[in-house]
């Protein structure tokens, strides 16, 4: 039974391994999730954090400014 099978050592410890890379995954997704949400619920609050993403993000600008735009 510890050397083959289905139910061997080695497959047991290879899905324990497995479900902890997963079960971190989805704690990493969960963190994004709320993050997400902050972000949504201050846009949909404050029109000036909605100016500012769209001017950061989304590189929008109002008509009598110039837009230069340096990256790392």
């Amino acid at each position: 039974m510890c050397f083959g099978g289905e139910y061997s050592l080695k497959n047991i410890v290879a899905l324990h391994s497995q479900e902890a890379a997963l079960r971190k995954e989805i704690e990493e997704y969960k963190d994004s999730i709320s993050n997400f949400e902050r972000r949504i619920d201050e846009v949909s609050v404050d029109s000036e954090q909605l100016e500012r993403h769209a001017r950061e993000r989304m590189r929008m600008h109002r008509e009598n400014e110039d837009l230069y735009i340096i990256e790392d």
